[in-house]
């Protein structure tokens, strides 16, 4: 018996308690789940819905109900499978396409929303809800009269419906022009009806937002939300409220609950990124933007605080880019133009800057902060008057304001209108005492004038006001530094450090000064110094790093990238340093490790695309390479650089047409740009377009007359000219003037076409012997060995550069061919080693099969040349030495059939005439 019963119990354990209970309907959990809901326990109630139709997957009410549920938590694609299936079960039209439809606008899904039956309603108040959710599902401006006429039908349907008479309220305020009288009076008629009717408060809170009233937009959200509001923006809204009114403590509560219902919700991301801005903590700011910016459209103003945050922190690039994309978005907005505006001064684009602000001011004319940076920008331009007469315009607008008049002051200073300058200065003092901008303007004025007395004297004023700051020292090192007295600028600059020991203006200047007498040492020092108060401080590390390239101390620049990297791993700008060192190092395979994990936004950056393209240039990634550029001439489209190196990308590509087409590009928008003429030149030749040749000649001649590859150029001229004499000179001139490999070669060349073989040998050999490490010049000189027949010295010459770089695939092939009959068994290592790097090069494994077959292993000789001739199935030296391969096997008549064929054709090759002899020795 015991057994039996437990049996049972194992099978209700496996199968599950419903298997075993006594509600094989699951009725008793829809009456639970009815008690739940009644009591608001919407969690339980939905495990007991569930229970429901794990029991009865056909119960239309569980599935209706649990629809709702759905509904109500923001659910809505499990709310509109349920409803579905609750109205196929046969629920209601009238329980279920209410709730359909308010999902279907919660969603967007306008086209279903639109396909609700509305005549298979029977209730009025149904009818209301649809027709009312169909029109607002279709509101727009361009659609703004048919969601009007849906939302008449609702009300004729149900006048006591609230959630048709907020609809008809939000086509009023879509009408209203910022005019809301009539639309709050369609608001209270809805409270009236409905006192907590939460979409009517949230309306309500959203017009007092617009307005300004933010104690009543506060109360109204709250009222809303404690109406059981199902709107989550409403706590978004709210916090925004609370963080303009200061209430952050308030807005983290909001943000806590809207991250309790949607945690991902780019809604948090944004308000978190309000509160860091506040408290001025712009890094993790700008982490919190950068999430809600991916949803830029409805969350615009993440670009703007990007923008401003990024400027902030010195990265001007990147805060270009944002506003960009913030404007494109919002054209008219006031701070975006007002920040990138000031963007294009700060990067020396006074006109564009003046377009950004123009109508702007045409809207606010007075707008103080616009007219400050349309004054610089003008001011840029050389229009001082312009810009004097805008800055006494704020200085009007603004007449307690000290900043102002010290701004007007200066830019009469920078005009020559010293008097006038000065008075506005004194104003600006007299209006802040401690405004010690003042006094170092005043002192910048005598110096600009060159009367150092007078700058003195305004020096020893300031000391009086201030006789314990590091300023005065500051301003006697600048004054002494410009009348040439740099041993007392020293002092001065060292008694500012004494009082501050970590003041950067005095250690710029005691570096820069070091700099100056050589002492790159003790400037090194003082920023190490300068380290222990501003530990990692970005401009420091950039000193350094620029002080130890100076020094060709590569080891110790990387060290300090490095330091900068950890310490600031979001900078692009030392990841753009640190991928040209590798560039420059010839490693740019590692270009992408250095730029490693980047947002969009610095992947877009000018200079991270130029190095990286310029990397995919050194790989020879030409594709790639002209993806990057093209991207690079669209976003700078007057950088000659991107034009000249897409050009390059195009050469690399073999479209000769498209890469003269760039260079082109290239020196129009830089006429003094040589590189891409000389590319052009290059090209010119090829086409032997002797006239345009001339003329970009005579141009370069002018530009750079003894720049090498204009002499090279030249050279190249007179060669195909047949003045091979004069081209002699250019090219032994070019040489002279940048020594190098290439620059050697070509005048080694030229020695050889003119019959001086000794001359051309023994400038290689020098050359050799003074860069031991020169690869390329010993490959050539082996070759110049192999033609003169001193097959050991060209030996010698391919054992040097494999100690240089063991997987030289030249040097490893050739020396291999040249060790075939002396050294067999090293000849057969190098070949070997040869096809293990370029299995695909027919000429390794030609060397490969000749020298298995010296080693008498044919069969694999035989599989080898059979490889190459795969590659190349006609070439003749390929084709004699298989049959020389079939004749030392052993197969003398196939060896001979195979000679014939080949010398049948006539072909030219090296070794005919030893194809020739052999065939007259096979029977």
């Amino acid at each position: 018996m015991n057994k039996y019963f437990h049996k049972i119990l194992l099978i209700c354990v496996t199968l599950g308690l419903f298997a075993c209970s006594g509600d094989p309907t699951g009725a008793k959990n829809l009456e639970d789940a009815k008690q739940f809901i009644s009591e608001g326990k919407s969690k339980a109630a939905t495990i007991e819905l569930k229970n429901t139709l794990q029991k009865d997957e056909g119960n239309q009410e569980a599935r209706w109900l649990l629809g709702k549920l759905y509904l109500e938590s923001g659910d809505y694609a499990n709310a509109i499978k349920e409803l579905d299936r609750a109205l196929e079960l046969g629920q209601s039209h009238d329980d279920v396409l209410p709730l359909l439809a308010e999902a279907y606008l919660a969603v967007g899904d306008k086209e279903k929303l639109a396909g609700l039956p509305v005549a298979n309603l029977t209730s009025a108040s149904s009818r209301a809800f649809v027709l009312a959710a169909q029109g607002l599902g279709i509101l727009s401006r361009e659609r703004i009269e048919e969601a009007a006429s849906l939302v008449s039908r609702a009300i004729e349907e149900d006048p006591q419906s609230a959630f048709a008479l907020v609809a008809d309220t939000r086509i009023t305020a879509l009408q209203s022009n910022g005019q809301f009288d009539e639309v709050l009076r369609k608001l209270n008629h809805v409270l009236e009806i409905d006192p907590g009717y939460a979409p009517a408060l949230s309306l309500l809170a959203d017009i007092e937002f617009q307005t300004a009233r933010l104690n009543l937009a506060e109360q109204s959200y709250s009222k809303a939300i404690d109406a059981g509001s199902k709107n989550l923006e409403d706590y978004y809204k709210r916090a925004l409220v609370r963080l303009q009114l200061g209430d952050v403590e308030g807005a983290e509560k909001d943000i806590k609950a809207l991250a309790q219902r949607v945690p991902n919700h780019p809604g948090v991301y944004y308000l978190k990124g309000l509160i860091f801005f506040q408290e001025q903590n712009f890094k993790d700011a700008i982490s919190s933007f950068e999430v809600s910016s991916k949803f830029e459209t409805r969350y615009p103003m993440s670009l703007l605080y990007l923008g401003l945050a990024h400027n902030i922190e010195g990265n001007f690039r990147q805060a270009e880019d944002f506003a960009y994309r913030f404007l494109s978005i919002v054209p008219d907005n006031a701070a975006g133009r007002r920040l990138l505006a000031g963007l294009k001064v700060k990067s020396g684009e006074a006109e564009e800057a003046q377009e950004l602000l123009t109508p702007l001011l045409e809207q606010s004319p007075d707008d103080a902060n616009a007219l400050n940076i349309l004054a610089k920008a003008l001011m840029m331009q050389g229009k001082k008057q312009e810009s004097i007469d805008l800055l006494a315009r704020i200085a009007k607008l603004q007449p307690d304001s000290a900043e102002a008049r010290l701004r007007l002051g200066a830019s009469l200073l920078s005009s020559g209108q010293e008097e006038m300058g000065l008075q506005q200065i004194q104003s600006a003092r007299d209006l802040n005492p401690e405004l010690q901008q003042a006094d170092i303007l005043i002192v910048a004025a005598h110096l600009r004038d060159g009367d150092y007395d007078g700058a003195m004297k305004a020096v020893d004023k300031f000391a009086e006001k201030n006789p314990n700051s590091e300023v005065t020292h500051n301003l006697r090192g600048r004054i002494y530094l410009a009348s040439q007295k740099e041993q007392e600028a020293r002092v001065s600059f060292g008694k500012a450090l004494d009082l501050d020991p970590g003041n950067l203006t005095a250690i710029h200047n005691l570096a820069f000064l070091a700099v100056k007498d050589n002492q790159k040492d003790q400037a090194k020092n003082y920023y190490l110094e300068a380290l222990k108060y501003h530990d990692n401080d970005l401009g420091i590390l950039l000193k350094l790093i620029a002080l130890e390239e100076i020094n060709k101390n590569y080891d110790a620049m990387v060290a300090y990238m490095e330091r900068g990297l950890k310490a600031h791993p979001g900078s692009a700008y030392l990841k753009v340093l640190m991928a040209r060192y590798h560039i420059l190092q010839g490693k740019p395979e590692q270009v992408p490790v250095a730029l490693g994990d980047m947002d969009v936004n610095q992947r877009n950056l000018p200079d991270v695309i130029n190095v990286l393209g310029l990397s995919q240039l050194e790989r020879g990634q030409f594709f790639e390479a002209k993806n990057s550029f093209e991207k690079l001439s669209k976003s700078r489209p007057d950088a000659p650089q991107a034009r000249f190196h897409l050009g390059k990308a195009y050469l690399g590509l073999n479209d000769k047409a498209k890469a003269m087409k760039e260079f082109r590009a290239a020196f129009e928008i830089s006429p003094g740009y040589l590189a891409p003429r000389i590319e052009l030149t290059k090209l010119l030749f090829e086409q032997k377009n002797k006239k345009e040749v001339q003329d970009q000649l005579s141009l370069l001649k002018e530009i750079a007359p003894d720049y090498y590859e204009v002499l090279q150029l030249e050279g190249e001229k007179y060669r195909l000219d047949g003045k091979q004499e004069k081209a002699l000179e250019l090219f032994a001139l070019a040489h002279e003037k940048m020594p190098s490999t290439r620059n050697m070669l070509i005048l080694a060349r030229q020695m050889l076409s003119m019959g001086d073989r000794q001359a051309s040998r023994q400038l290689q050999e020098s050359w050799v012997e003074e860069h031991p490490q020169d690869s390329l010049a010993r490959l050539e000189l082996a070759r110049l060995y192999i033609t003169d027949n001193e097959e050991k010295l060209a030996q010698e010459q391919y054992s040097a550069v494999l100690a240089i770089d063991k997987q030289n695939l030249l040097a490893l092939n050739n020396l291999a061919w040249l060790l075939r009959e002396t050294d067999t068994k090293r000849a057969l290592e190098y070949a070997e080693e040869a096809v293990r790097l370029e299995p695909k090069s027919a000429a390794a494994l030609d060397t490969l099969a000749v020298v298995q077959s010296k080693t008498g292993n044919h069969l694999k000789a035989q599989r080898s040349i059979e490889r190459a001739l795969e590659i190349f199935p006609r070439d003749p030296s390929l084709l004699y030495h298989s049959a020389m391969i079939t004749a030392e096997a052993g197969n003398e008549a196939k060896a001979k059939q195979q000679l014939q064929a080949l010398l049948a054709e006539k072909a030219e090759f090296p070794e005919k005439e030893e194809a020739a002899a052999l065939l007259k020795t096979l029977k």
